[in-house]
């Protein structure tokens, strides 16, 4: 039987590693952090520009942090349309309390913030009904958002 304490002569070192400094890091919220820096890429440069590495480059971590969180672009991509679904419903939600007493209004002003949310997000928009995650139920997030939505 090998034991490691007989074969430490064998164990090589890198110099640089030596006089490394030791760096802790700890960076918080990732994932939300890597979703926020997906949708800056996506509004700036578009959906080609979107990778695991981009996202992880904008957030200033290593290009395999986002691994941890995201299994493939397809995840990465559907974490960020629901993270659009979830504001464009708070923001129609918003809508509906303020003017439940009068339909007329109701009406209007639902139609505007719709619009509106496209307008000023319309690289996320175009994710969000684009068809690109048409296997959704893939997607975790997705699926438990829909779940709760339909109760």
């Amino acid at each position: 039987m090998i034991s490691i304490e007989n074969n430490l002569d064998n164990v090589k070192i890198n110099p640089y590693d030596l006089f490394m400094a030791s760096k802790k890091y700890h960076h918080g919220n990732l994932k939300q952090s890597l979703i926020d820096s997906g949708i800056l890429i996506l509004q700036e440069k578009g959906i080609g520009a979107l990778s695991l590495r981009s996202v992880a480059r904008k957030a200033g971590v290593s290009h395999s942090a986002p691994y941890g969180h995201f299994t493939d672009k397809g995840a990465l991509l559907a974490a960020i349309s629901t993270r659009g679904f979830l504001v464009l419903d708070e923001q129609l939600t918003k809508t509906v309390e303020e003017h439940q007493d009068s339909p007329g209004n109701l009406l209007v002003e639902f139609s505007w913030t719709y619009t509106r949310y496209a307008l000023e997000n319309t690289a996320l928009f175009k994710l969000m009904f684009s068809g690109i995650l048409e296997d959704e139920h893939h997607y975790r997030s997705i699926y438990l958002i829909n779940q709760e939505k339909a109760i």
